[in-house]
């Protein structure tokens, strides 16, 4: 099992962030420190994909839009990452979503406007 783990996380690329991006099936990425989905930008997930924290405090805040699509059997899996909505948030939808270890939450001591939407 902890060989799985670390073949999992050798094989992982960083959460491309550059622009909108619209991640292929299957692939592994993951989250260092503290990252931004600018407003204006949105990333989308697809099915089989992973994205995990790397190391303390790996959080993923979302300005834009992330939009996480898995489905029936080929679940998105998320682990060890915060995703924090920021105060004028596009949207955050999470469909068929695994998450482990993670938490959503809002910015500490200010409101924040966004639409949220857990499904499955």
């Amino acid at each position: 099992m902890l060989a799985a783990a670390v073949a999992f996380a050798e094989d992982a690329k960083p959460l491309p962030l550059a622009k909108t991006v619209i991640l292929p099936s299957g692939g592994t990425y993951f989250v260092e420190g503290r990252q931004e989905i600018v407003w204006g930008q949105e990333l989308s997930v697809q099915k089989g994909t992973r994205i995990f924290g790397k190391g303390e405090g790996a959080t993923l805040v979302v300005s834009g839009a992330l939009q996480v699509r898995g489905i029936f059997g080929g679940e998105v899996m998320i682990d060890s990452l915060v995703i924090e909505v920021g105060e004028k948030c596009e949207r955050v939808h999470l469909e068929a979503v695994k998450l482990e270890s993670c938490a959503i939450r809002t910015p500490a001591d200010k409101p924040c406007d966004a639409r949220v939407h857990l499904e499955e």
